[in-house]
């Protein structure tokens, strides 16, 4: 019984799964998000939202009072990471938000907080 419960996991929507998910696009985005986002945990709560989709990359805070990120992973979570852009952390008051997309270069192994 156990060796026809590992073919089938092999055979199964187990592996088409695995393999799919080497298929998807990966992207990369350059965001800036103004308004009410430094001092508020923007990019601490950034971080943390990045991390638990997947995503590498980093957030910073740039003198004009916005802060800018760049976002790399696949599209789902990248998309869902700009959702959550326009949103921000609880105490965050979002008023734009700039997406600049560039080519997928897969150069950081985490997602950093400069």
């Amino acid at each position: 019984m156990f060796l026809d419960l590992a073919k089938a996991f092999r055979r199964g929507p187990f592996r088409r799964h695995r393999i799919d998910r080497y298929q998807e696009t990966m992207l990369r985005a350059r965001v800036n998000v103004q308004g009410l986002v430094q001092g508020v945990y923007f990019r601490v709560h950034a971080r943390n939202k990045a991390r638990r989709l997947g995503l590498t990359g980093w957030v910073r805070n740039v003198p004009d009072g916005s802060v800018e990120a760049v976002l790399e992973g696949n599209e789902p979570s990248v998309r869902a990471m700009l959702e959550w852009c326009h949103r921000g952390s609880p105490r965050a008051k979002v008023t734009n938000v700039t997406v600049v997309w560039e080519p997928h270069t897969g150069e950081f192994d985490r997602f950093s907080v400069l």
